[in-house]
């Protein structure tokens, strides 16, 4: 029986995926909330922490691949303006559209449910002191070029 317990343990390890944080100086940065380069709008995706916080979901704008979040991590994703798709793709995959002007600052959550051999996906935007909370309490995922 203690044998099965272990071997559970390490298949759930070794399904699980770490998400590499950025620098410390690149985490300070983002949470300034810096306005965005000139004619570009700034999109911050927060996950938040919770039961699945060890699985990872994969964000990507538009056909640009940002990264990937783990629990209680963000990423700041810079956009010209304009209509953009956000998709979020862990069990399932999720897609919010949104439309953002010049100079905006918006922040979507992540949310993993319960999924049958990872977590899944849920995504909505949320106001601006909310996300501010949550970015300011968690931390920088390392964003992919």
């Amino acid at each position: 029986m203690r044998s099965m317990a272990v071997l559970t343990g390490l298949l759930l390890v070794a399904a699980c995926q770490a998400v590499p944080l950025a620098p410390p100086d690149s985490d300070a940065a983002g949470k300034r909330f810096d306005p965005p380069p000139p004619g570009q709008s700034a999109l911050y995706v927060v996950r938040e922490g919770n039961f699945n916080s060890a699985f990872a979901h994969h964000i990507s704008v538009g056909s640009r691949v940002a990264g990937s979040l783990g629990s209680r991590q963000w990423l700041r994703i810079d956009v010209e303006a304009g209509k953009h798709v956000v998709r979020c793709q862990g069990e399932n995959v999720v897609t919010t559209p949104i439309e953002v002007a010049a100079g905006d600052i918006r922040f979507l959550e992540v949310t993993a449910i319960m999924g049958w051999n990872s977590a899944r996906c849920r995504m909505r935007e949320i106001d601006a002191a909310t996300g501010r909370n949550q970015v300011l309490s968690s931390r920088r995922a390392e964003e992919l070029h």
